[in-house]
């Protein structure tokens, strides 16, 4: 079974954490462009310093698509 803990940080508003099985520590973030998806891994209790995939999702784009799936 999966164990997902979510958190927020007073110090990162725009900001939801989740870390996974204690093995991933995965941020997302709300941009203005839309949001910025990053994944550390977790070794020996600590945090990597750099994620190990960084996964940006474009706000124009997806209202782009959306208006492509009304025409």
């Amino acid at each position: 079974m999966t164990l997902f803990e979510f958190r927020v940080d007073p110090a990162l508003p725009a900001h939801a954490l989740v870390k996974v099985d204690e093995r991933f520590d995965v941020a997302i973030a709300r941009s203005a462009d839309g949001l910025e998806i990053r994944v550390y891994p977790v070794t020996d209790g600590e945090i990597w310093f750099d994620p190990y995939d960084t996964l940006n999702i474009e706000e124009a784009v997806v209202i782009a698509l959306e208006k492509e799936m009304e025409g």
